[in-house]
This record gives C-alpha cells, structure tokens and sequence, in this order.
C-alpha cells in the first residue's frame, strides 16, 4: 500500500511539475564522493549526475541518478554486496547571491536494489546440502538535502551537494533442498547520506530568456501605482532591455561590471559618480525580486523620475533638435536585392514577411545584420543568425529581402 501511493506521488510530482516549468536552457552535471553507509552497509564510494531545468533565481527541477555499491554489515542482512541505483525528481529552492548560489532540495525517489551473496555464504548453505538466498526489492522513497554552487566561468559551475536518502527496502531470505523451501521476509533500513562534489554545465538558451514568453505574458505589479503606466519610450526600453537580456545581466551584475551591465547603467543614464552606487541598489533589486518582469518593473521605478527628467528635460526656449538620420547604404553590394526601404515604412513591409525569408537590417549605429525573419513582436525583429538575435524597433534605419542566404552574423541583442 505504501509503494503505491509512494507511486503515485511519484508520477504526479513529475506530472505538474513538467506542466508548470518554464525552462530557460539545461544544466548538466556529474559529481562524486562519499555515502555513509548504514546500520546495515558500510561506507563507500558514490556518484550522481544531474539533470537541471533552472526556471528563475530562485526556483529548479533536477533529475537526479544516483549510484553506490558497499558491502553488508552482517546483521539483518548476509555477508553482501549491495548496489543501489537511485532515480530521483528533486524540486530545488535557490538563495542565489553573487557568484555563490546555496540551495535546499528534497523530492521522491526510487531505488533499484542489488543483493550479490559473498562465496562463502553459498559454500557454507552447500556443505549442508542446502542453497541460500537472498534478494532485495526495489522501493520508493525519498531525498532531502542541500549545497551549493560556484560559477567558475560562463555557463560552468561547481558545486558541493550533501543528502540524505532514505532507503527501506525489503529483503527475502531463502533456504531451500530437495525436500523443502523455508521463505522468510523483513525490512531493512538502508539509510544512508552521501556527500558529494561536481561540476555544471548549461546548455540551450539559459543565457537568452524567452521573452517571446515572459513578454507578451507580463503578469501586473499589484502595488504598482495606477497613474504611473509604462507609456515614455525610454522607460519601456530601459524595461524591455532587461527581461530580454536578464541572464547576462545577472552575471555582469555578479561581477559588479561587463557590457550588460554598462547598456542598462547608460539607458539610465546614470553620471560616472552616480554608476557604483546605483549598482549596489540594482544588486540588491535582484536579490530581492527572482521574477524578471517584477525585477524590472522595480529597477524602472527606481529610476522612473531621473530617465523622465534627463529624456524630456529641455530649456522652454530651445528648439529640440532633430536626430541624425544615418544615411541609407549604397553601391553595387545592394543591387542584386530589392531596393531598400526607408525605416516609416517597415511596419508594412514586415507584414509581407513569413519566417525563413532572408532579410537585411541596416541599423542607425550602421551595423548591418543579415539572417532569416523569424517573428515580429513587442518591439523586437527576431533574426535567427545562425541562432536567435533580437533587434530593437528604434534601432532599424532600413531594411530589405535578400534572394539567397546571408552570411551569418553573431547572435545577441542590438
């Protein structure tokens, strides 16, 4: 009875959480170390690999296989060799802070049970005319623990893990000649902790957040006051920036500087004196607030005055000045192509896109990017160059079809 509602949680467990997880890239990992053995087994060797979906700062989805093999203590059970293989479905609650993120986990698990009887068990029961054995059988049940992690470099990380497992198998032991076979069952604790050291790595698109997901979805801050919407172009771009780019700008913000880190200081537009300690103030923003949209919706509030001041702030009699418009390219690279567009019309001509169509964008800064239309959406032209890279509307001067495919660009945000 108990398997069976070990089960069921087991399976709903993995059910809704697989329903309600957004992933943003995988984490894979390996570790090894030490288990503690039990009343009934000694200490040995043991190992783990792990399999994280990491859905925000503050939240994970490990699938874990865990595996150790250590000799009986000649108890309960016979002299022995167990094995034990573990599958277990994790939940993990994360305090990420700086480049150290500890971490608690607990959540069912399953365990596999192998029995080798030793040789001289079997020679004893044969000298009595008689054969031995001795079976486990697998069992559900769980692991809580915790640790943490250290990010060495991008996407990589070590990390420290120490859990308990709670195993309580059962064991059948059996005595059987010719005449006559004697059965008899028990259970018995194999409870164990195994301390362990490993390294991470993230694949897919963890340094990217999906915000066609987290954009077009942005739950309301509820204290967010009413007068005070998101309309100023500049503030919506400040916000923009940040969900779009929120997993490097967390690891600049790790390291108190990088290129993330300087483009929102400078959407801010923050003096040089003003930039150290606005990066405490944002540091401790991300601490406190692990939802990016929340996240973002506080760093714009903080600085909704300073970005509504230094944007629209103009002397009453000065005439305000238009921007310079960067000329549109030419010359014979551009004439296999249709001509270029000017930047009123793109909306209309995004229209008569359709994803996989080449493109070409030709930025104010005069970057030119090249790649397949993917979507248009929230403000963004999405290009896949060879992977995913997000243009801002404001930054396109002009762009066109090309006849063939372009040579691919860096990815990243413009």
């Amino acid at each position: 009875m108990k398997s069976n509602l070990w089960a069921q949680i087991f399976r709903r467990t993995c059910l809704l959480s697989l329903l309600t997880t957004t992933v943003y890239g995988v984490e894979i990992g390996g570790y090894g170390g030490i288990q503690s053995g039990s009343s009934e087994t000694k200490e040995s060797a043991a190992g783990m690999g792990v399999l994280s979906f990491p859905v925000d700062n503050l939240y994970s989805m490990d699938l874990r296989v865990g595996y150790f093999s250590t000799d009986s203590e000649i108890k309960t059970l016979s002299k022995a060799v167990v094995q034990a293989t573990s599958l277990e479905f994790v939940p993990r609650l994360c305090f990420k802070s700086g480049r150290v993120t500890p971490y608690l986990a607990a959540g069912p698990a399953i365990f596999f049970m192998k029995e080798t009887l030793d040789s001289e068990v079997m020679q004893a029961g044969q000298q009595f005319g008689v054969t031995v054995k001795e079976d486990l059988d697998n069992a559900f049940g769980f692991v809580a623990g915790g640790g943490f992690d250290v990010e060495v470099a991008q996407d990589v990380a070590v990390g420290f893990d120490i859990t308990y497992l709670y195993i309580r198998p059962k064991v059948t032991a059996t005595v059987s000649d010719s005449f006559i076979t004697v059965a008899a069952t028990d259970h018995v604790n194999l409870s164990t902790v195994r301390a362990l050291l490993g390294i991470k790595v993230r694949f897919g698109e963890g340094s990217t957040p999906r915000t066609d997901e987290s954009m077009s979805a942005r739950p309301a801050v509820s204290d967010r006051p009413a007068e005070t919407p998101l309309k100023s172009t500049p503030m919506k771009e400040t916000h923009d920036f940040i969900i779009v780019s929120y997993r490097e700008l967390m690891k600049d913000l790790s390291k108190g500087e990088g290129p993330y880190l300087k483009t929102l200081l400078d959407m801010l537009k923050l003096k040089a004196e003003d930039k150290p300690q606005a990066i405490k103030k944002i540091q401790a923003l991300s601490e406190a607030y692990s939802n990016i949209n929340e996240f973002a919706d506080r760093v714009v509030d903080l600085y909704r005055a300073h970005i509504e001041e230094t944007a629209y702030a103009v002397e009453p009699s000065t005439p305000v000045a238009q921007p310079e418009v960067t000329p549109i390219p030419t010359g014979p690279a551009w004439e296999p192509a249709p001509a270029l567009m000017d930047v009123r019309d793109f909306t209309q001509f995004l229209r008569t896109l359709s994803p996989g169509i080449h493109v070409q964008l030709y930025l104010t800064d005069g970057q030119l990017y090249s790649g397949e239309f993917e979507r248009h959406q929230d403000g963004l032209v999405w290009l896949k160059v060879p992977r995913s890279v997000q243009v801002f509307d404001h930054k396109i001067r002009a762009m066109r079809k090309l006849p063939i495919r372009s040579p691919a660009n860096q990815p990243g945000i413009i």
